[in-house]
């Protein structure tokens, strides 16, 4: 569903009474549109209350079990839709529509069955009990994959706050060109591994060891299996607010629009507009005047992330 920036009795307070769902939606999307945050800013819980999926976007994939899901680890289930898309460390929703049950799931591997109209996939840890019939949606969650710095665990997620980790792979590749002194041969515990098989395949990592700073969004990633470092990192995370610990700056700015939108329907395609002795006249083409732009300037997208 689209972002929501603006509800309840928040309408009057901020200077919009008489915002309407539309407009506010609208208003909504534009601010996820100039933050660079197609994800938005709004999380739902999972039926314990932790962070689980961001509420504006809509499932890429979604997959019916046919099967009753029970909890556990390592648990298999069938399912039936885009399998052919899912891959080993990819995060799905399960019930998201039923809230004290959903949770969001691992997915440890996908085997497709012989006759080609189903699959199992096995999910690394299963919370609930689920019916036969759930869904089970895909990327409701942020995922960023990431080159690591040199001999560094240090990576920075571009979305912040981060308030839960979901998810997280990583693999190792060649030494990056000039960190080496040897031009052809490189002699570490890389290069002897790839001498005997090839480097390893993404690996899933265990999240609850991995370090965070909410407002920053650094992450320290821990190391793999052969005790170095990763090249590359993938990682499925949750970073923003519920409604009710929204940044007033975010509301603010989201009647802001919808003032904006009113008093400028034409969308500002004119500069000036004149009806008898009445003139309105434009100067930029964007219902986000300075004051606003300021306003949801610190929950921008962070480009060098």
């Amino acid at each position: 569903m689209p972002s929501a920036y603006l509800q309840g009795d928040d309408k009057a307070l901020y200077g919009a009474p008489s915002a309407t769902d539309q407009q506010i939606a609208v208003a909504s999307t534009l601010i996820d549109g100039n933050l660079n945050r197609r994800e938005g800013l709004i999380w739902a819980p999972d039926g314990n209350g932790n962070p689980c999926y961001m509420v504006a976007p809509k499932p890429t994939i979604t997959l019916t079990a046919t099967q009753a899901v029970t909890a556990g680890q390592n648990v298999n289930v069938t399912v039936t839709g885009a399998f052919n898309a899912i891959q080993q460390g990819f995060v799905c929703i399960l019930d998201r529509a039923t809230s004290n049950l959903t949770e969001a799931c691992i997915v440890n591997q996908v085997t497709v069955n012989q006759a080609g109209n189903g699959a199992t996939i096995q999910l690394k840890n299963v919370q609930f009990n689920h019916l036969n019939g759930c869904l089970l949606e895909f990327g409701l969650t942020i995922y960023e994959e990431k080159q690591m710095p040199q001999g560094r665990p240090l990576t920075n997620m571009s979305k912040h706050p981060v308030v839960n980790v979901l998810s997280g792979q990583g693999r190792y590749g060649y030494a990056r060109r000039g960190t080496s002194s040897v031009n052809i041969n490189v002699y570490n515990l890389l290069a002897t591994v790839t001498m005997f098989g090839g480097p390893p395949i993404w690996e899933i990592f265990d999240q609850s060891m991995v370090g965070v700073d909410p407002q920053t969004g650094q992450l320290w990633l821990p190391a793999g299996i052969l005790m170095a470092y990763y090249t590359e990192v993938r990682v499925n995370y949750i970073a923003g607010y519920t409604y009710d610990s929204l940044p007033p700056e975010i509301k603010q700015a989201c009647a802001n629009v919808i003032n904006a939108m009113n008093y400028m329907p034409l969308n500002g395609a004119i500069k000036s507009l004149r009806a008898g002795d009445t003139a309105i006249e434009r100067a930029a083409t964007s219902y986000f005047d300075d004051d606003t732009l300021r306003l949801i300037a610190p929950y921008r997208a962070s480009n060098y992330a």
